[in-house]
């Protein structure tokens, strides 16, 4: 029996090493359905970090971790939470799991959907990321963030999906 499940487990392995297996889908940040991939597949992604300044703020790299990182891959690259229209290679099949109702970061950990003004790694991000942008940029931080708008004295601000223990009460410029 014990021979059987390692032959198994090593089948599987040599599946997903030759690309046999689908990806396993996940959910980004503000609830849509993505693909976990090797983060070379993920074009959005690969863009955004391209695009961030050095050194890296250590927030901003912690809340992108936790934002996109699903694991490793059988050959132990990073696999990474992709938004389906992010991949370099279109799918066949698209995931068929429901988005997430709420906002929520890899392996379960919480988030809440606050305005931009109180999410700090989200706007050191923001400010870090050298301009003009590419156009994968804005859309992975639309698909994967925004979760709604809010409208106060007169000001709309949008809304990001953003960890509860580093929100912020009062904006900081």
């Amino acid at each position: 029996m014990r021979y059987h499940r390692v032959f198994v487990i090593l089948i599987l392995n040599l599946l997903q090493s030759f690309g046999e297996l689908p990806p396993s889908s996940c959910h980004l940040p503000s609830g849509p359905v993505g693909l976990c991939v090797p983060i070379s597949e993920c074009a959005h992604l690969t863009a955004l970090i391209a695009n961030l300044q050095k050194p890296l703020p250590q927030e901003v790299s912690i809340f992108i971790k936790n934002s996109f990182f699903c694991g490793y891959t059988a050959q132990q690259t990073i696999s990474v939470c992709c938004p389906v229209d992010g991949l370099k290679s279109p799918i066949v099949d698209a995931p068929r799991r429901a988005p997430q109702e709420e906002c929520g970061l890899q392996n379960g950990q919480p988030a809440e959907c606050v305005a931009l003004s109180q999410c700090t790694p989200f706007r050191m991000m923001m400010v870090n990321l050298r301009k003009p942008l590419p156009p994968e940029v804005p859309n992975i931080l639309k698909s994967s963030y925004l979760c709604g708008v809010e409208q106060a004295g007169g000001r709309k601000e949008h809304k990001v999906c953003c960890p509860p223990a580093i929100i912020t009460s009062t904006p900081t410029t």
